[in-house]
């Protein structure tokens, strides 16, 4: 699920879904290595800043 707010995106992804895709999730992060997610038992959870994580707009 992708949630857009005021200042920052959240992206939620399955846990055992990334795991089933061959992904470790203990070393999954963006395109910014300091962006990590934090992870739950259930799911991975990216809080992304705008102006961070290399965020770019595109029209």
């Amino acid at each position: 699920a992708l949630l857009c707010l005021p200042t920052y995106m959240r992206a939620v992804v399955d846990r055992h879904y990334l795991q089933s895709q061959g992904y470790s999730v203990k070393s999954i992060s963006l395109y910014d290595p300091d962006c990590k997610p934090k992870i739950t038992s259930t799911e991975v959870i990216f809080n992304i800043s705008y102006s961070g994580c290399g965020t770019r707009r595109q029209v």
